[in-house]
């Protein structure tokens, strides 16, 4: 599966949970498991697929704090464009938690 196909189906994905957020905010399923739970967990998933796949051709590592600046200092590919992409959304639906629980 290619990055580009990964994007768009986590997209997808995270289109289809927000709009069920949004629609039916009082559900307990929608804004108790899926927004908190389930896509934070499938967004990490997607996250660990990403590194393994990615993690023998890359320069760099998380050994020393110089290893971890040349991961940094890497131009942007899709892979880790997707990757970042997973790591936002599933800040994003952890956040709407805390929104929640305000509201």
């Amino acid at each position: 599966m290619t990055p580009d196909q990964v994007f768009s189906i986590a997209n997808a994905v995270a289109l289809c949970a927000w709009i069920l957020l949004v629609v039916l905010p009082r559900q307990r399923w929608v804004s108790g498991i899926l927004a908190p739970i389930v896509m934070p967990a499938f967004f990490a998933l997607i996250y660990v697929a990403i590194i393994a796949t990615q993690w023998k051709g890359s320069a760099g590592g998380f050994s020393t704090l110089s290893a971890v600046g040349m991961l940094f200092s890497q131009p942007s590919t899709s892979s880790s464009a997707a990757g970042k992409y997973a790591t936002r959304a599933s800040t994003a639906f952890r956040i709407s938690r805390w929104c929640r629980a305000c509201c």
